[in-house]
């Protein structure tokens, strides 16, 4: 149990920021995009959404790409001096970082079952009055997609030598 509680306030607390960052990049880009096809919008926000699910999982479980952990640091081949500092006793270290090893971590947050399930219930609401909210604006998005359709077929367009009026069930003033 308090493995599946660690996961999840794991999982909600990298939520909380990376989401946040996620959602502030998507928001600058599509900003950046405004004047643009919306296809190229909704296709970042669809991007995002994924990104706001995937990369929290993934940062949670720790799973890494192995061109990630391939990385190594490599010492200087310009050599910093500090002649105005004084000396530090220090041991060598090995500069590789290993991204791989399985070590706890120093510092435990103290928690209890309680919290954890406080924060895991009130992310979940946020979810789903997210996903209402999303819900919502597709239906009004569809009734107003039928309505254009048939505002559309009601209406014709007819032309003249010097006039253009549209007749619909309204009618139309001709201006002289």
């Amino acid at each position: 149990m308090l493995r599946i509680s660690e996961f999840i306030l794991n999982f909600v607390l990298n939520s909380v920021w990376q989401v946040t960052a996620i959602f502030l990049v998507a928001a600058a880009a599509s900003w950046l995009l405004r004047n643009g096809p919306a296809r190229y919008r909704h296709a970042l926000w669809l991007i995002a959404l994924v990104a706001s699910l995937v990369v929290p999982l993934l940062t949670t479980t720790r799973v890494v790409p192995d061109w990630i952990s391939s990385f190594q640091v490599a010492p200087s081949s310009n050599p910093v001096s500090f002649e105005n500092v004084a000396p530090v006793a220090s041991q060598e270290s090995d500069l590789t970082v290993d991204h791989t090893s399985s070590s706890r971590r120093s510092f435990a947050v103290p928690t209890t079952s309680r919290s954890v399930l406080y924060i895991a219930v009130g992310y979940l609401v946020f979810i789903f009055m997210r996903a209402f909210r999303l819900l919502r604006f597709w239906r009004r998005k569809e009734n107003l997609s039928r309505s254009a359709s048939r505002a559309s077929a009601n209406a014709s367009v007819s032309y003249s030598d010097s006039e253009c009026a549209i007749s619909s069930l309204m009618p139309v003033e001709s201006w002289s």
